[in-house]
């Protein structure tokens, strides 16, 4: 019985090499699946950029410099940087997306 199971797992061919994809096959189905990828992160990229666009051309959500409760020095050093940071990002983000 054990002989009968071992001839049905090769029925599909003679030797095992002919039963897997060949090197040219798994390039292209690599490279197309990599490609696919970058494209969905270019596009999202994209409308996340047109998004923070307008946001930025809305002036509710403007940055006051001048904001009181911006007080940094009697914050935590954690605080501070993250803040910084997000007046940095928003800089950059007038810059090059207006």
């Amino acid at each position: 019985m054990d002989v009968n199971i071992i001839n049905l797992l090769n029925k599909r061919g003679e030797s095992q090499a002919s039963q897997g994809a060949s090197a040219q096959y798994e390039y292209a189905i690599t490279i197309m699946i990599t490609m696919v990828s970058i494209l969905f992160r270019l596009y999202y990229n994209c409308v996340l950029a047109s998004f923070v666009q307008e946001l930025l051309r809305n002036p509710k959500f403007l940055v006051d410099q001048d904001d009181i409760a911006q007080d940094l020095k009697n914050k935590n050093i954690i605080i501070r940087f993250w803040i910084k940071s997000q007046r940095i990002s928003y800089h950059w983000c007038r810059r090059f997306l207006m």
